[in-house]
């Protein structure tokens, strides 16, 4: 039976979507600055593509199309420029936000959707690694997240005996997985861990479970019938990773990034004040912990995040390293929603205000660091002295594959020449057929030119003073550079 909103509960709506609102016009103000690295820089160069060359190329990396797609979407409606770029990632940021208000007003209390809600908005890592980049983490977080929430939906509609209801939202879940694992690998086992966890829950009711195990069946059949077009490309990314890969094999030292990951702010003293709001909502949690299905759903959180981090580190030890801490990114509301239940169970104003105004603060740290760094690290001196200086005859020569890239993305009207060896340890190897540049041996093979030459790296100051030309050095903002003539 479809239930309406309580005045008490839109007044919460309402604020909590302005509150949403006011963050994410604030996330553009931070994506206006000029700064994008390797990644993101790759983005740029593949959305650039049409349609069917996109999908050849990304399927010569390691990553599904679907976030691609829908910046290549965005750049056609609204034109190469920052806020295009940009509107993926920080809509589905405010989509996972708005799900996230919606969700547990209507299916736990309007307190707690507050509280959620402001957290998602305060997270450091959610809030600088996901919308204000040009990945597809932010997305990755949207369908993961949803499908956390759409799996409590379809539990509850069964408990109801809405049988009907249920199977529509299991649909849905089904859909939003698939949708999860055509956006990153490890949102895809992500959404593998919530359909095991999903098993259990049905396996765990008591009568109905013979049908409700044929229907799991029916509801991973369907999901592996979605994702049949993109599974060979799967396997031969998943055949063509080795030894060589850039990502470091997995160490028990390692696991402290991921803790890292969790409280990535400054100063120190924020910082061990968010990890102990964190253990102490943990252990609120435990402390009151039944066998209810807002708990168990609850639990399910680690459950995933078990499941998620099982298949990451053995497949790495297994076979060959995969597993690096941003990718946790894709779990992290699911790593936060149990601590903040613990605190909304106290039911106390008091506790509630000091964590809203713990998340406030953590909020201003986090979006002064996120807006610092970006000034800071800036490539406008770069792109705006090269625009200014170099003809069109000019031409770039790069060492690093991360320079190539970079350059790319900002001056693709450019002749861009690199390194045959620059992109040792990458798994994308096809760089000519993305952005049209040309390999070189060695310098040697360079054109014949009075133009001048552009180069990021000081590597080229040897090479090209034993070829007789001038190295003049450049600093331009943040950047520094050099301009190599005859």
């Amino acid at each position: 039976m479809r239930t309406m909103f309580s005045t008490k509960t839109k007044k919460y709506l309402l604020v909590q979507f302005l509150l949403i609102g006011m963050v994410l016009a604030s996330l553009f103000l931070i994506a206006t600055k000029c700064y994008i690295w390797f990644d993101e820089s790759f983005t740029i160069n593949l959305v650039r593509r049409k349609v069917p060359d996109l999908i050849r190329l990304t399927a010569m990396d390691v990553h599904p199309p679907l976030y691609y797609l829908a910046v290549r979407l965005c750049v056609v409606l609204f034109g190469e420029n920052i806020f295009s770029f940009y509107l993926t990632s920080i809509l589905c940021y405010g989509a996972l936000l708005v799900a996230t208000s919606l969700f547990f007003c209507r299916y736990f209390s309007p307190e707690a959707s507050f509280l959620v809600t402001a957290a998602f908005c305060a997270i450091p890592s959610m809030l600088m690694m996901g919308p204000l980049q040009l990945r597809m983490y932010s997305m990755a977080m949207l369908f993961v997240t949803v499908s956390f929430y759409l799996a409590y939906i379809v539990v509850y509609h069964l408990s109801s005996m809405n049988y009907g209801r249920s199977r529509r939202y299991l649909f849905l879940l089904a859909l939003s997985n698939v949708l999860a694992a055509y956006t990153h690998y490890f949102a895809g086992v992500a959404a593998a861990a919530i359909s095991f966890f999903l098993l259990i829950v049905f396996l765990w009711k008591k009568g109905r479970r013979k049908k409700m195990f044929l229907t799991w069946c029916l509801y991973c059949g369907g999901m592996i019938v979605l994702y049949l077009p993109w599974l060979p490309v799967l396997f031969r990314q998943m055949s063509a990773i080795n030894g060589d890969y850039w990502i470091a094999p997995f160490t028990l030292d390692s696991l402290s990034s991921y803790w890292n990951l969790l409280f990535n702010m400054q100063p120190k003293a924020l910082r061990l004040l968010l990890i102990a709001f964190y253990l102490i909502g943990l252990f609120l949690f435990f402390l009151r912990f039944k066998r209810d299905g807002k708990n168990i759903w609850m639990l399910g959180c680690y459950v995933v995040i078990l499941l998620w981090f099982a298949f990451g580190i053995g497949y790495s030890c297994i076979r060959t390293p995969i597993l690096i801490d941003r990718y946790l990114l894709t779990l992290l509301p699911l790593a936060w929603l149990p601590v903040l239940f613990g605190y909304t169970r106290l039911s106390s104003k008091p506790v509630l205000g000091a964590a809203l105004l713990l998340l406030t603060v953590c909020f201003v740290y986090n979006y002064k660091a996120s807006y610092q760094e970006r000034a800071t690290y800036s490539q406008k001196g770069l792109r705006d002295y090269i625009a200014a200086n170099a003809s069109e005859k000019d031409i770039f020569l790069h060492f690093y594959i991360q320079d190539l890239s970079i350059c790319e993305a900002y001056f693709p009207e450019m002749e861009h020449y690199v390194m045959d060896y620059a992109d040792d340890g990458q798994a994308f190897r096809y760089w000519p057929l993305l952005v049209d540049c040309h390999e070189l041996s060695s310098a040697d093979e360079l054109p014949d030119t009075d133009a001048n030459i552009w180069c990021l790296n000081d590597s080229c100051i040897p090479i090209f003073e034993e070829m007789g030309y001038q190295v003049d050095y450049v600093k331009a903002g943040a950047q520094t550079f050099f301009q190599i003539h005859k």
